[in-house]
């Protein structure tokens, strides 16, 4: 129905309550409107605030690549440079030693993550630190290579779920992103 370039929205109402008192139907109540005579373009994906919709086509058409191509879920550890290097860590890190994983808390666990950066290729990490966003800087041979490392990037929390409202409608927000630098890097958090 989405790719029928004959079919409109004509109404939507995200909270069916106002529609249908005591019925809950998720993601509202949509009419539309088919004439096989007038074509509308495909809806393709239906999006309620034109602001939104705006968005997504500038980034749709321009876009080059898939999104799934440029998503990281966080850094990893070079497991052979750090095993030399602090051979300990093989008992603290998951799966014996051979998770590679930079995970949520590992910043609170190793002291190869400092406060200070100690060499001018140092990585800056974005983690939780007693559940606050914190910066540590790692040494980058400890640090699997990504092609992202050194480029900008936007980290956004791994957790989805504050509410909250474009315009008057109620919207499903992320928290709130952070702008990464070229050297910085992030946990399992982001």
């Amino acid at each position: 129905m989405l790719n029928d370039s004959h079919i409109k929205v004509a109404f939507y109402e995200n909270d069916s309550n106002n529609i249908f008192s005591d019925i809950a139907i998720p993601g509202g109540i949509t009419i539309t409107y088919r004439d096989e005579n007038v074509d509308f373009g495909a809806i393709g994906q239906f999006i309620n605030y034109p602001e939104l919709s705006s968005i997504k086509i500038k980034v749709w058409n321009t876009a080059s690549e898939s999104i799934r191509d440029i998503i990281y879920t966080q850094n990893k550890f070079n497991l052979v440079e750090l095993s030399n290097d602090y051979p300990e860590y093989q008992k603290i890190i998951g799966s014996n030693g051979r998770d590679k994983r930079f995970r949520q808390i590992i910043m609170e666990r190793l002291d190869v993550f400092t406060k200070e950066k100690n060499e001018t290729s140092d990585l800056r990490i974005l983690g939780l630190i007693r559940k606050n966003r914190s910066y540590r800087y790692i040494k980058r041979k400890y640090v699997e290579r990504e092609l992202w490392i050194d480029k900008y990037k936007v980290f956004v929390p791994f957790s989805n779920g504050a509410s909250g409202t474009i315009g008057n409608k109620p919207a499903r927000m992320i928290s709130i992103p952070v702008l990464g630098y070229p050297g910085d890097g992030m946990t399992q958090t982001f």
